[in-house]
Protein backbone atom coordinates (compact mmCIF):
# COMPACT_ATOMS: atom_id res chain seq x y z
CA UNK A 1 0.00 0.00 0.00
CA UNK A 2 1.66 3.27 -1.10
CA UNK A 3 2.10 5.63 1.53
CA UNK A 4 3.15 9.51 2.25
CA UNK A 5 5.14 11.24 5.27
CA UNK A 6 4.39 14.91 6.14
CA UNK A 7 7.78 16.35 6.46
CA UNK A 8 6.79 19.58 9.19
CA UNK A 9 9.93 21.66 8.46
CA UNK A 10 9.15 21.68 4.81
CA UNK A 11 5.47 21.21 4.71
CA UNK A 12 5.23 18.52 2.10
CA UNK A 13 5.20 15.11 1.54
CA UNK A 14 6.78 12.14 -0.35
CA UNK A 15 6.87 8.86 -0.30
CA UNK A 16 7.34 6.77 2.59
CA UNK A 17 8.02 2.74 2.68
CA UNK A 18 5.78 1.29 5.36
CA UNK A 19 7.18 -1.38 7.69
CA UNK A 20 5.86 -4.87 6.87
CA UNK A 21 2.87 -5.17 9.12
CA UNK A 22 1.99 -1.58 9.10
CA UNK A 23 -2.23 -0.88 9.55
CA UNK A 24 -4.26 1.65 8.95
CA UNK A 25 -7.06 0.22 10.40
CA UNK A 26 -8.91 -2.82 11.90
CA UNK A 27 -11.92 -3.86 13.79
CA UNK A 28 -9.83 -6.34 15.82
CA UNK A 29 -7.90 -4.39 18.79
CA UNK A 30 -5.86 -7.45 19.61
CA UNK A 31 -4.66 -7.96 16.03
CA UNK A 32 -0.64 -7.48 16.23
CA UNK A 33 0.77 -4.65 13.69
CA UNK A 34 3.59 -2.91 13.55
CA UNK A 35 4.38 0.54 14.32
CA UNK A 36 4.62 2.54 11.19
CA UNK A 37 7.55 4.61 11.76
CA UNK A 38 9.73 2.54 13.93
CA UNK A 39 8.18 -0.67 12.64
CA UNK A 40 7.61 -2.20 16.61
CA UNK A 41 5.04 -5.18 17.01
CA UNK A 42 1.95 -3.73 18.91
CA UNK A 43 -1.87 -4.48 19.51
CA UNK A 44 -4.01 -2.27 17.02
CA UNK A 45 -5.54 -0.88 19.72
CA UNK A 46 -2.30 0.30 22.28
CA UNK A 47 -1.44 2.26 18.87
CA UNK A 48 -2.17 6.28 17.57
CA UNK A 49 -2.99 7.46 14.91
CA UNK A 50 0.20 9.06 12.87
CA UNK A 51 0.65 12.33 12.60
CA UNK A 52 3.06 12.39 9.70
CA UNK A 53 2.33 9.28 7.81
CA UNK A 54 -1.03 8.41 6.01
CA UNK A 55 -2.43 7.04 3.12
CA UNK A 56 -3.44 8.79 -0.29
CA UNK A 57 -6.84 9.91 1.05
CA UNK A 58 -4.96 11.53 4.08
CA UNK A 59 -5.93 9.03 6.51
CA UNK A 60 -2.97 8.15 9.50
CA UNK A 61 -1.82 5.10 10.08
CA UNK A 62 -1.46 3.72 12.78
CA UNK A 63 2.08 4.02 15.40
CA UNK A 64 3.33 3.13 18.59
CA UNK A 65 2.83 5.77 21.78
CA UNK A 66 6.62 6.30 21.50
CA UNK A 67 6.44 7.44 18.24
CA UNK A 68 3.39 9.66 18.60
CA UNK A 69 5.10 11.61 21.12
CA UNK A 70 8.44 12.13 18.76
CA UNK A 71 5.75 13.29 15.72
CA UNK A 72 4.37 15.74 18.40
CA UNK A 73 7.75 17.16 19.34
CA UNK A 74 8.68 17.26 15.97
CA UNK A 75 5.44 19.25 15.25
CA UNK A 76 6.24 21.93 17.68
CA UNK A 77 9.63 22.81 17.02
CA UNK A 78 8.47 23.35 13.46
CA UNK A 79 5.55 25.74 14.26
Amino acid sequence: MKAQKWNPKTREYYDYDLPEGACLYSDDMDKIVACARCGRKMFFGDGYTSREIHAEHGLGYTVCERCHEKEWREEQEND
